[in-house]
């Protein structure tokens, strides 16, 4: 008997915690996304420091290419303490403006990718026939 009631007490505490569980996505090309960016044929971006940012050093055979990121204000002057949430320690990293990714990169990217998450054009039939279909993956 004990045994049910610990197995019923622990499944309501997994209904109750799974009910708590809501998650947001935020994609690239959204104002709120902090992250890598991949600039490929973007316009050149506008960098809050002039040379990459690398907090450690690591011996490798070839040199490592630097990352774009954009990271929430204060990330970028103490980056010793925010680089592991970035998994970017060990690369060169250049930070974007906040200005540039919002004026440019959101623009640019939505033409090249659609604008919102890129899966269709809203109409629910799941053919993605409309403007909105996607290029390109998102992250």
């Amino acid at each position: 008997m004990k045994g049910f009631v610990l197995t019923i007490l622990l499944t309501a505490a997994a209904s109750v915690a799974s009910a708590a569980d809501v998650g947001v996505s935020i994609s690239i090309g959204q104002p709120g996304f902090y992250g890598q960016i991949e600039i490929g044929n973007a316009p050149q971006p506008a960098v809050i420091y002039a040379q990459p940012v690398l907090f450690q050093r690591v011996q490798v055979a070839q040199p490592v290419q630097p990352i774009y990121l954009r990271v929430p204000p204060g990330h970028a002057k103490n980056w010793k303490k925010h680089c592991k949430k970035y998994d970017a320690c060990a690369r060169p990293v250049y930070f974007v403006k906040d200005d540039w990714y919002n004026k440019v990169y959101v623009p640019y990217y939505e033409q090249e990718h659609g604008k919102g998450k890129g899966k269709g054009d809203g109409d629910g039939d799941g053919k993605g026939q409309g403007k909105g279909q996607g290029k390109g993956k998102d992250k």
